[in-house]
């Protein structure tokens, strides 16, 4: 049976955490990769998931390594979940007009 990894980059707007990281995230944008596992049936093909990892990569000129942790995946939707109610939530916010009063 045969393994497929697929790549994909997700982005937050706002700062986030994960269950499997004891450090809350900033913004950006992240790589996802993924491996299935491929599962043949005698009339269909199928796929397990095997794991998800999250790529986190140093701030640029910094001399630490890059990490690959394992995460969960539902995890990882609700997080996205998350920062996509919290960005809709600032685009419909009024914009608060600032009022100078005069003096007396």
């Amino acid at each position: 049976m045969a393994n497929r990894i697929s790549k994909k980059l997700v982005t937050f707007a706002f700062p986030f955490k994960l269950a499997e990281i004891d450090e809350e995230l900033p913004p950006g944008g992240y790589a996802i990769e993924s491996e299935n596992q491929d599962l043949d049936g005698s009339t269909f093909t199928a796929h397990r998931l095997i794991e998800t990892v999250i790529v986190l990569r140093p701030p640029a000129g910094s001399r630490k390594p890059v990490r690959f942790v394992d995460i969960d995946p539902n995890g990882l939707a609700a997080a996205l979940a998350l920062d996509k109610s919290r960005s809709e939530a600032a685009a419909a916010a009024p914009e608060v007009e600032t009022i100078q009063l005069a003096r007396k």
